[in-house]
C-alpha cells in the first residue's frame, strides 16, 4: 500500500538521519524512482517505524505518496521501542519487558512459531523457536528476578495459570529497568532475526538472573558484551573456516572462544590472534591462505603479474545496506574504475577476471572495462526464480538475474565432458538459511554458481 508522505507521523525518538546517506537514496530516486521493494514501516497510528532515510529523501526528491508496511498495533511499538534503545534513544521504560510479555501473549492467543516469527519481524523461519526461550527468560523468571531479587518483596509477585507471573510494576525500582536493561541492550541489542544473536541474549540473560544478588548495570553490560564478542568470533569462524577443516577442530576453537582465550570483549589485538588462528586451520587442512583486508589497501602489497583468477563480488551500489552505498552513479562508477586500475598490473599474462554487478550497472562497467582494454570474453548471466524483489511492479518486467562479466587471456579449463556449465546463461536459486550452504550474507550467491 502506499500512504501520503504528509500523513506520516515521526516519534521524538527517530534516531538522527545521516545526510549522506539522505543525500544518496535521493539521488538513486531522481533516476530511477522509489523501489518499492524497499517500503517504509509505519504502526497502526501512522507513526514511522522503520525508513527514516528513505522518507526524508521522498521528500527532498517531491514525492507525495511512498510505499509502506503497516506494522499490527501491539507489535510496531514494541519493535520501535527496541530499535530506539538500540540506537541510545530514549525509550519507554517497560519496553524490555513488554516485548517478553508479547511473546508470551501471541503464544496464550494460539499464534504458532512461524505466525510469531512474523510478526515480530523476525527474518528467518527457524528463529521462531527462540521466542519459547525469550519468554521463558525473560518473562517469568525475569519478572521474579525484579521482585525478588532487586526489590525483596515477594509479594509483589503473583502467579497465574500456566505459569504466567504478573508484577505491579509501580512498586519496581524504575532504576533497575533503565540501568541495567539499557546497559545490557547496548552491548547486545534487539537480534531482529538473527538467531546466533537470539542464542547470545537468551544465554547472557540467563547467566544474569542465575545470580541476581551480584547484579548491577556493570555486570548486566559485561555479561553482554562477552557474549556479543563470543557470537561474533563464532560467526567469523563459520564463514571464514574452509570445509576440510575439521569438526574437532572446530569445536575446540569454539571451545576456546567461551574460555575467554581469545578476550572478554572487542579487541584488535584478540581478534588479530583469532583471525591467524582460523588462516592456520585453513592452511593445514586446505593449503589455503586467507588475508582479510581492505582489497584497495592490499593488492598495492602484491608483486605485479602475480594473479592468475579473480573472482568478485564488490558493492553494487543498489541497495540501503552501509557496506553497498558508494554515493552518486558517477561516484560509483568512479570507485569501480579505481580498484580495477589497482588490479590490473597485478594479473598474470594468463588470467581470468569474474565481476559481478547489477543489471543497471553492467552496461557503464562493460564499457569502462572496454575503454581501458580489458579482454571481454563472456557475459555470464544469473537467473533466479525465488526472493525476486518487485513483485509488485507494473510498468515494467520483474527483474530476476544479475550479470557477471568475464574478461580472460588464455582458454578456460572446461571438464571434458559436455555439460550445461558452458552456457553463460545459469539457473541457481538464491541462497537462503535452510539450504544446505546456509545463507551467511544480505547477497550471499551459490555455491554452484
Amino acid at each position: 500500500m502506499s500512504v501520503n508522505i504528509e500523513e506520516i507521523k515521526v516519534s521524538s525518538h527517530q534516531r538522527r538521519l545521516r545526510e549522506w546517506k539522505v543525500q544518496a537514496i535521493a539521488q538513486k530516486m531522481r533516476e530511477r524512482g522509489y523501489n518499492a521493494s524497499y517500503p517504509i514501516t509505519i504502526d497502526a497510528d501512522g507513526y514511522l517505524v522503520d525508513g527514516g532515510h528513505r522518507l526524508e529523501a521522498a521528500k527532498r526528491v517531491g514525492l507525495t505518496e511512498i510505499p509502506s508496511l503497516v506494522k499490527p498495533q501491539d507489535v510496531a511499538s514494541i519493535t520501535h521501542g527496541i530499535r530506539c534503545n538500540e540506537d541510545g534513544a530514549d525509550t519507554e521504560r517497560h519496553d524490555v519487558f513488554d516485548y517478553a510479555e508479547l511473546c508470551w501473549t501471541l503464544t496464550e492467543n494460539g499464534n504458532k512459531d512461524d505466525d510469531i516469527a512474523k510478526l515480530l519481524g523476525w527474518n528467518n523461519r527457524q528463529s521462531a523457536i527462540y521466542h519459547r526461550n525469550i519468554k521463558t527468560n525473560l518473562h517469568s523468571r525475569s519478572w521474579k528476578l525484579v521482585a525478588e531479587g532487586v526489590t525483596g518483596n515477594s509479594e509483589l509477585v503473583t502467579p497465574e495459570e500456566n505459569g504466567l507471573v504478573t508484577l505491579d510494576v509501580t512498586k519496581v525500582t524504575p532504576d533497575w529497568k533503565e540501568t541495567h536493561f539499557r546497559a545490557f541492550l547496548k552491548e547486545l541489542p534487539c537480534p531482529n532475526g538473527d538467531r546466533a544473536m537470539m542464542r547470545a541474549q537468551v544465554r547472557a540473560i540467563s547467566e544474569l538472573i542465575s545470580k541476581p544478588d551480584k547484579l548491577t548495570a556493570k555486570v548486566a553490560g559485561d555479561t553482554a558484551a562477552r557474549y556479543a564478542w563470543y557470537t561474533h568470533l563464532a560467526k567469523l569462524m563459520t564463514v571464514t573456516l574452509v570445509q576440510d577443516v575439521g569438526v574437532e577442530d572446530r569445536k575446540t576453537l569454539l571451545r576456546d572462544v567461551y574460555r575467554n582465550v581469545y578476550g572478554k570483549t572487542e579487541s584488535d589485538r584478540d581478534l588479530a590472534r583469532f583471525i591467524d588462528t582460523l588462516r592456520a586451520l585453513n592452511e593445514r587442512a586446505h593449503g589455503i591462505k586467507l588475508y582479510q583486508a581492505d582489497a584497495l589497501q592490499y593488492l598495492p602489497t602484491l608483486p605485479d603479474k602475480s594473479i592468475a583468477l579473480v573472482v568478485t563480488d564488490p558493492p553494487y551500489n543498489t541497495t540501503e545496506h552501509e557496506w553497498d552505498e558508494k554515493g552518486t552513479s558517477s561516484e560509483f562508477l568512479a570507485w569501480t574504475q579505481e580498484w580495477l586500475q589497482i588490479l590490473k598490473p597485478k594479473l598474470k599474462d594468463e588470467f581470468h577476471l569474474f565481476v559481478f554487478c547489477d543489471p543497471d550497472y553492467f552496461a557503464p562497467i562493460e564499457m569502462m572495462l572496454r575503454a581501458d582494454g580489458w579482454p571481454i570474453r563472456s557475459r555470464i548471466i544469473w537467473e533466479y526464480r525465488n526472493l525476486v524483489k518487485g513483485r509488485d511492479v507494473t510498468d515494467k518486467f520483474i527483474e530476476n538475474y544479475q550479470v557477471c562479466l568475464h574478461c580472460g587471456t588464455h582458454a578456460l579449463n572446461w571438464p571434458p565432458q559436455w555439460d550445461d556449465s558452458r552456457f553463460m546463461v545459469q539457473e541457481f536459486a538464491t541462497p537462503q538459511s535452510n539450504f544446505d550452504e546456509g545463507r551467511h550474507h544480505p547477497t550471499s550467491k551459490p555455491v554452484a554458481l
